[in-house]
C-alpha cells in the first residue's frame, strides 16, 4: 500500500458515483464524473477548507494521488484520470442542461468510487445514498465543476440539476431516478430505461400505448425506477399501485433483463 499523509477532517454529504477508478472492483459498477474546465482542472488543495469545520468527513491524501474520503464507516475516493488506471475518454450519449462543447478529458475530470472495502456493497441504498450524497456536497463546494456524470446512465448533467435532485431526496424526498437513469424511444413506440441495471440487473420498458402524455410517462416511470432500485429485480408479475391513483402491471420479460410495464 502506498504511504499516506493525513491532511484534514470535514464535513461532507455529497456524492458521486463513478464507474471507472483506480480503487474499483472492476466489475460493472457506477463512477460519478466531476467535469471542471480543463483551462482549471481540480486539485488536491480545490477540497474546500471550509471542510475543517467539521468532524464526520476525514480527508486523506496519498502518494498516488488519490484522496480518500472517509464519511460513518464508509471510504470514498476522489481519483484523477490517470492512465496506468485504464482511463479513456468518456464519451456521454445524454445530456441534460450541459452544452456540447464539455467534455471530460484526463484534464477536467476527477471520479468519486468507493473505496476496495465498500465497493463490494456499491450497489446498496445506503452506500448509494453516502456516495450520491458526498458528492452533491463536494460540487456545491467546488465551482470549478461544471456538470457531473453519471456512468451507467452514460448521463451528464449540469451541476445545479444533479446537487438539487440529490438535495431533495437526501432530505427524504423522491429517489432521484432521473439523476442515475434516463427513458430513451425503444421498438415498438416503448420507453426504455438506461442506468436502472446498476441497481438490479434489469432495465424498465414502458409498452407502446403506455401513456398520450411524455409529462405523465415520465413521472411515472420514475416512481416504478424508484421502486425497483429500492427493492430489487422483479421475478413475478406485480400489480404496482401508484401515489397518484391508478395500477401499473410489471411483469419480467422472459430473459429477466427487462421489467415490462403496462397500465391497467
Amino acid at each position: 500500500m502506498e504511504p499516506e499523509q493525513h491532511l484534514s477532517r470535514c464535513h461532507g454529504g455529497t456524492t458521486i458515483s463513478v464507474e471507472r477508478a483506480a480503487r474499483d472492483d472492476g466489475s460493472s459498477g457506477a463512477a460519478v464524473v466531476l467535469v471542471s474546465d480543463p483551462r482549471s482542472p481540480l486539485q488536491t488543495k480545490d477540497i474546500p477548507a471550509e471542510l475543517d469545520r467539521h468532524d464526520d468527513i476525514f480527508i486523506t491524501v496519498c502518494a498516488d494521488s488519490r484522496i480518500e474520503l472517509r464519511l460513518g464507516g464508509m471510504a470514498f475516493d476522489l481519483v484523477p484520470a490517470l492512465a496506468d488506471a485504464g482511463y479513456e475518454d468518456v464519451a456521454f450519449n445524454h445530456r441534460i442542461e450541459v452544452p456540447n462543447a464539455v467534455r471530460v478529458t484526463p484534464q477536467s475530470a476527477r471520479f468519486l468510487v468507493p473505496a476496495p472495502h465498500v465497493a463490494s456493497g456499491k450497489r446498496s441504498m445506503p452506500v448509494i445514498r453516502e456516495w450520491l450524497g458526498l458528492a452533491a456536497r463536494l460540487v456545491a463546494s467546488m465551482p470549478q465543476v461544471a456538470a457531473v456524470g453519471w456512468t451507467p446512465a452514460s448521463l451528464l448533467m449540469d451541476r445545479d440539476y444533479f446537487c438539487s435532485h440529490i438535495g431533495r431526496w437526501i432530505r427524504g424526498g423522491m429517489f432521484p431516478a432521473s439523476v442515475v437513469s434516463v427513458l430513451t424511444p425503444s421498438l415498438g413506440e416503448a420507453l426504455q430505461s438506461e442506468g436502472m441495471a446498476f441497481f438490479n440487473g434489469q432495465e424498465l420498458r414502458l409498452e407502446g400505448g403506455f401513456s398520450p402524455d411524455p409529462a405523465t410517462a415520465d413521472r411515472l416511470a420514475q416512481r416504478v425506477l424508484g421502486h425497483l432500485a429500492h427493492h430489487g429485480p422483479l421475478s413475478q408479475i406485480k400489480d404496482f399501485h401508484l401515489p397518484e391513483g391508478g395500477t401499473m402491471r410489471l411483469e419480467p420479460s422472459p430473459n429477466g433483463r427487462f421489467v415490462r410495464a403496462y397500465l391497467l
